[in-house]
């Protein structure tokens, strides 16, 4: 037997009522079943659908019983999202009105948010490196609290430092290349590693630490519509992609509404149908964008609504039903939600649009040019 102290992140917290409590038990699988005997059947639940890191080590597909304990040590309870979902997870039961209505919501905001940005990218580099930085700034406060790890404070202010200084590395150069943000995130990724061996009490270390890279990642990929704006003509096609992604989860969760079924994956409020007609929206205003910008012709801007509008939708997918098997019962979490929502899938379909936008415009006819 060993003796340790046991950690209830988000909703393992709520359910057990307690932030951390001792445990003395020989493995993993003891210490939950005692966890599960003092806190009840809603604990028991939650349990289920968590995953979790011992002595800083994540426990992945191991059997806990099979996991030992060490004297001293520490267990943390994360939800699905901040370290791999649990194999014994329950389906998530079918989505209500109500909850694919908030979807509904969240699309036309994301919609909202990526035209915005798309004027801001016709008007300068300036205003949507901007204009991105607000977004990179939402999402990573929106990010860490979501995930309620330890030390997310100094995170936050590691990641929005990395932002400013990544966005202007980025938009002052003359050339396009993200390869510049290299350096950044590097530098970045040191003062990460600092931060967590300075930071007391030390807890929860690996989790905070994947907290703050993880929101690093998303600023690059939000960076990324800068390093493509630097491109001749580049205005145009950060502007054919926005359009395209935003148009994307507009008409798809617009669809989903009218259309739930069948369903993208088990218990998700996405439905085929909306992804489907999700993805020839923005393929028919793309195309209806390119043929009035004669730097960038009709073709090429389908080309790139598609791209992005695929990636976008996929993005949307994939935090859809992450929230639909294990939404976060604290209310700060909870709360957070909703900025993710609108606002990650259109930064997550950045590097595509960077990627697709440098082939295009670099096969762009000479008359065109």
């Amino acid at each position: 037997m060993a003796t340790g102290t046991i950690r209830f992140w988000a909703a393992a917290r709520a359910a057990a009522g307690v932030a951390e409590e001792a445990y003395d038990a020989a493995t993993l699988a003891d210490a939950l079943a005692a966890a599960r005997a003092g806190h009840g059947d809603v604990l028991a639940r939650v349990l289920d659908r968590c995953s979790y890191v011992v002595d800083d080590a994540p426990v992945g597909g191991r059997a806990h019983d099979s996991v030992v304990l060490t004297e001293g040590g520490s267990i943390e309870v994360l939800p699905p999202f901040a370290g791999g979902s649990s194999a014994s997870a329950a389906p998530a039961a079918p989505a209500a009105p109500a909850d694919r209505l908030s979807a509904t919501v969240a699309g036309v905001a994301a919609g909202l948010v990526a035209a915005a940005l798309a004027g801001l990218a016709l008007l300068g580099i300036g205003p949507l490196a901007g204009g991105l930085f607000v977004v990179q700034v939402v999402i990573a406060l929106a990010w860490l609290a979501v995930l309620d790890v330890r030390g997310g404070g100094g995170g936050f202010v590691i990641v929005v430092g990395t932002s400013a200084v990544m966005d202007s590395v980025l938009g002052l150069e003359t050339e396009p290349d993200i390869g510049r943000a290299a350096g950044t995130v590097g530098v970045a990724f040191v003062v990460c590693l600092l931060y967590q061996l300075a930071r007391r009490p030390r807890v929860g270390v690996t989790a905070s630490l994947a907290g703050a890279v993880s929101a690093i990642t998303f600023a690059v990929c939000a960076a990324s519509y800068i390093a493509l704006r630097v491109e001749t003509d580049g205005e145009f096609a950060v502007v054919a992609a926005l359009l395209g992604a935003g148009v994307a989860l507009a008409v798809a969760r617009m669809v989903d509404l009218a259309v739930p079924r069948p369903a993208a994956s088990p218990g998700s409020r996405r439905g085929v149908a909306g992804i489907v007609v999700g993805v020839a929206a923005a393929v028919l205003v793309g195309w209806a964008y390119g043929s009035r910008c004669e730097q960038l012709g009709s073709d090429h801007a389908a080309r790139l609504a598609l791209v992005t509008a695929v990636i976008a939708l996929i993005a949307d997918l994939a935090i859809d039903s992450v929230l639909a098997a294990a939404p976060p019962a604290d209310d700060r979490p909870r709360s957070a939600l909703p900025p993710l929502a609108i606002l990650l899938p259109v930064a997550l379909a950045g590097p595509a649009a960077y990627v697709a936008g440098r082939i295009l415009l670099g096969r762009r006819p000479c008359a065109a040019c």
